[in-house]
């Protein structure tokens, strides 16, 4: 990946975020600080208890999750998701 003078990214070249191919060869102008903003709302969330979709269940500790946060880390998690979508759309 190579940051463009106008502090813009350029994907000159396929790339891949978490296992998911990016195919993408446009320039985009993102902030400086766009992914620190993301992860401060994303925070308020989690502070504020508001928007979780799914949990985690540990022996007797209640984890509760962002589903698209889960998958957006973790190949596990975003496999397993796509799974149970796909198998609710087949009932």
């Amino acid at each position: 990946m190579e940051l463009a003078m106008d502090n813009s990214y350029a994907f000159n070249q396929r790339s891949t975020c978490n296992g998911i191919p990016s195919e993408k060869k446009n320039n985009f102008l993102v902030s400086e600080d766009h992914g620190q903003k993301i992860l401060s709302v994303l925070q308020n969330f989690r502070e504020q208890n508001v928007f979780y979709d799914f949990k985690i269940i540990m022996k007797d500790e209640i984890i509760p999750c962002h589903r698209c946060v889960l998958a957006a880390c973790s190949d596990f998690f975003r496999s397993s998701q796509v799974s149970i979508y796909q198998s609710s759309l087949e009932h």
